[in-house]
C-alpha cells in the first residue's frame, strides 16, 4: 500500500469516526432541502396570470436554477471555509502531525490526503443539493429543466467551493491552534466576501468614468484590467457574477484556482518539516549552497 493510501484511510477513519462530520452531513442535507423548497416557492411566487412560452418558462427555471445556487452555495463557502481552516490544526493540537512527519512523510501527500476529504465533502454537498432541488420539484409537479442541465448547474459551484476550501486549507496549514484558525478562516471568508462585493464597486465606477463608455454599453467592458484581475482571482465570481467569465471560462478559470491555492498551501505546509520556518530554512539552504560554491 502506498503512502498517499496510507494518509487516506487514516483520514476516512478519522471523519468517521469524528461526530461533528455526521453532523455536518446532516447539516447539509437539511440545508439542501430548506434551500430547495425555498426556490420551488419561489418560482410559483414569480408568475403571474398571463399568457407564456415555452421559451419564458425555460428562462425562469434558469433563473430559478441558478438564484438557488448563488443561495445555497453562499452558505455552503462559510461553511467549508470553517471546516477546511481545522482539519489540519486539530491534528496538529494532538501532536499527530509531528509524529507522522517523523517517518520521512511527504508533506505534499498528506496534505493532498485533506484536500481529497474536503473534495469527497464538496461533491457530496452539491450532488445532495442537486438531488434536492430536482425532487422538490418532481414532487410539486411543476415543469424543470432537463436533469442534465440540472446536474451541470452545480458544476461551478463544486469549483468554487473547492477552491474556497483550499483556501481553509492553507490557513489551517499556517495556523497551529484550532480556535485561531477558525477565527482566521472566517475572517478570511468575509474578506472575499466583501472584497469581491468593494472591487466590483470600483471597476464599475472606473468602467462608468470611462471617456469613452456610454449607457448602452456594457459596463464589463470598460472595467479596467486590474480590477477584473482581482474579481477573476476570488472564488465568488464563479457563483455571483457570470456577466465576468465567457462561455467556458468559468470551469478553466476554477480549476486554475484549485491548483494556484492547493500550490501555495502545499508549501505552506511544508514548514512543518523544519523547526525553523519555510522561509528561514530555504534562506539556511541557499547559503549552504553558495558556501560551497
Amino acid at each position: 500500500m502506498s503512502e498517499f493510501e496510507d494518509h487516506v484511510r487514516k483520514d476516512l477513519q478519522l471523519l468517521r469516526s469524528d461526530s461533528l462530520f455526521v453532523l455536518l452531513i446532516v447539516v447539509v442535507a437539511v440545508m439542501a432541502f430548506i434551500m430547495a423548497f425555498l426556490a420551488t416557492s419561489s418560482y410559483v411566487n414569480s408568475w403571474s396570470p398571463m399568457l407564456v412560452t415555452k421559451q419564458m418558462i425555460a428562462e425562469r427555471q434558469r433563473d430559478n436554477l441558478e438564484g438557488y445556487w448563488v443561495s445555497i452555495s453562499s452558505m455552503y463557502l462559510m461553511v467549508f471555509t470553517i471546516v477546511s481552516s481545522m482539519i489540519i490544526t486539530s491534528e496538529k493540537e494532538n501532536g499527530m502531525v509531528r509524529y507522522i512527519l517523523t517517518f520521512r512523510t511527504h508533506t505534499w501527500q498528506f496534505f493532498l490526503s485533506k484536500f481529497l476529504m474536503m473534495a469527497g465533502l464538496a461533491v457530496f454537498a452539491t450532488s445532495v443539493s442537486t438531488l434536492a432541488y430536482f425532487l422538490v420539484f418532481a414532487a410539486m409537479d411543476l415543469p424543470l429543466l432537463s436533469f442534465g442541465d440540472v446536474l451541470s448547474a452545480m458544476l461551478l459551484p463544486l469549483l468554487a467551493i473547492l477552491a474556497i476550501s483550499c483556501i481553509g486549507l492553507m490557513v489551517s496549514a499556517f495556523m497551529n491552534k484550532k480556535g485561531a484558525a477558525i477565527a482566521l478562516g472566517v475572517v478570511a471568508f468575509l474578506v472575499i466576501s466583501m472584497g469581491y462585493t468593494f472591487v466590483d464597486g470600483l471597476g464599475m465606477e472606473a468602467a462608468h468614468n470611462h471617456p469613452d463608455w456610454d449607457y448602452s454599453y456594457d459596463e464589463i467592458d470598460y472595467i479596467p484590467w486590474q480590477y477584473k484581475l482581482l474579481i477573476k482571482i476570488n472564488p465568488l465570481v464563479l457563483i455571483v457574477e457570470s456577466d465576468y467569465l465567457e462561455e467556458g471560462e468559468g470551469i478553466m478559470l476554477g480549476l486554475g484556482m484549485i491548483v494556484a491555492y492547493l500550490a501555495l498551501g502545499m508549501l505552506i505546509f511544508a514548514r512543518e518539516r523544519t523547526e525553523r520556518g519555510l522561509i528561514k530554512d530555504l534562506m539556511k539552504r541557499i547559503e549552504r549552497r553558495e558556501g560551497r560554491s
